[in-house]
């Protein structure tokens, strides 16, 4: 690409592929390449966006749930090498926007020279440092500690005035946020978003080239403001309860929500267009993760490793008069893990075809349970008990397989029936072999200790 070409990669959270058909009609007439069998590294945002970060497997990077780490204790190592902070050593002025709490330097994603969280925004600090530092202490003291409890909590010691100021700082801070996003929770911030980065183009040097990375969350839950989505995950994993309403209500609403952030990448588009930036810029868009509505019995995201939640959309905008070949291979993969390497090839004008995107083999994988739910009942530990465990799912020419890693078996397999498809006998040799390649190349290379026994 031309030293002056810019890159602006947006992951548009929770969109699955089967839903994206919307986003691929718009982005189709402005020039965008439509590409299939795109699987993301994990169910949910963390390992995924520290894959697209490093060109790494979670294995790999580490920024990934353990029975003891969930959410936001879980961050990315800041010895690895970010895809933002090579493109910033080659001259490029780096920008982070993000809706997402979980995508900030404070988890690691370090090193942009500009940064912007619609979820970091306060007007006004009401508590002061040595209340929040009391409070900090409370919650540390039960890490599942529920508003009710806190509150309970507050009123039981005679914390009245603690409590009080606790209410209006959220009160306060939360009115500010709605401000700013009025059509919460259709709009989770990128209306805001855009605007911050068309200020910051505004004002920056526009003869240098720029790496802008902007993570949009309209797609993810909640989808009505009364929804308290941590119950609805936490009976539908530890109690095995599914609220049928809930599914109709996300299933109705998410297609709206799809809808909604593909007006407003439209605006995105002329925002690059107003700086002379969108001819000139390598535009790929993507999700981290997909989301359940009710398939498997089962809603929301993280923990399985359903197509729902790894198939996700994958659309690339060359910058115009780069000539790329395109290829569009069946039975081959393309893992977002391969996307920092394919972008650092594409600026140092190493390829002029897209086949180096695909692989044959990909994988995802999943530690467990990415959040810290309370277990009260023995049917709810039974239930954790099944979900804490190390997968692995296998893509390979059509098939696919799930292998439980801690129990060392495999838990599930469906195979290509199609003509090119290999047979069971052979894709199951072929699965264990690249199983086996896997492991053992995360084992070398991190001396991970893992159960030694023979695949079958």
């Amino acid at each position: 690409m031309a030293d002056t070409s810019h890159i602006v990669f947006i992951v548009i959270d929770t969109l699955r592929r089967d839903h994206a058909s919307i986003l691929e009609k718009i982005l189709g007439k402005l020039g965008f390449i439509s590409y299939d069998n795109a699987i993301a590294p994990s169910p949910w945002t963390t390992p995924s966006h520290a894959s697209i970060f490093t060109g790494l497997y979670p294995i790999l990077h580490g920024a990934h749930e353990t029975r003891d780490k969930k959410l936001t204790q879980v961050k990315l190592s800041k010895r690895l090498n970010l895809i933002n902070c090579i493109l910033k050593n080659e001259g490029y002025t780096t920008y982070l926007l993000t809706a997402n709490i979980l995508v900030c330097p404070q988890q690691g994603y370090i090193g942009f020279d500009r940064y912007y969280c619609i979820s970091n925004i306060r007007l006004l600090n009401i508590l002061n440092s040595h209340e929040r530092d009391k409070l900090r202490k409370i919650l540390n003291l039960s890490q599942k500690c529920s508003k009710l409890s806190l509150i309970k909590y507050l009123l039981s010691n005679h914390e009245f005035k603690l409590l009080g100021k606790l209410v209006l700082d959220k009160a306060f801070n939360n009115m500010y946020s709605y401000a700013l996003v009025r059509k919460w929770p259709k709009d989770k911030g990128s209306t805001r978003l855009i605007k911050v980065l068309s200020k910051w183009l505004y004002e920056d040097d526009r003869s240098t080239p720029k790496f802008i990375f902007i993570n949009f969350m309209e797609v993810h839950d909640p989808y009505s403001i009364k929804e308290n989505v941590y119950d609805i995950l936490y009976n539908n994993l530890l109690r095995n309860r599914l609220d049928q309403g809930i599914v109709s209500r996300w299933r109705k609403k998410y297609p709206k929500h799809v809808k909604y952030i593909g007006d407003k990448l439209i605006d995105l588009m002329n925002v690059l267009k107003k700086y002379n930036m969108y001819d000139n810029s390598l535009i790929i868009i993507t999700s981290d993760h997909g989301q359940l509505l009710g398939e498997h019995d089962r809603i929301g995201h993280g923990v399985f490793l359903y197509d729902e939640l790894l198939r996700v959309p994958l659309l690339i905008k060359y910058p115009k008069g780069y000539k790329i070949e395109h290829f569009s291979p069946r039975s081959k993969y393309i893992s977002l893990v391969r996307l920092k390497q394919y972008i650092i090839d594409l600026i140092d004008n190493k390829i002029d075809e897209d086949i180096t995107l695909y692989s044959d083999t990909v994988f995802a994988e999943s530690y467990g349970i990415h959040m810290e739910f309370p277990l009260k009942t023995q049917l709810e530990k039974k239930n954790a008990e099944k979900l804490e465990k190390y997968r692995i799912a296998i893509y390979l020419n059509g098939a696919k397989s799930i292998f439980n890693v801690s129990e060392w078996r495999f838990e599930y397999i469906i195979l290509n029936r199609s003509k090119e498809g290999l047979g069971e006998e052979e894709a199951l040799k072929k699965m264990k072999k690249e199983l086996i390649r896997f492991i053992n190349s995360a084992v070398k290379l991190k001396s991970i200790k893992l159960r030694k026994n023979t695949l079958y």
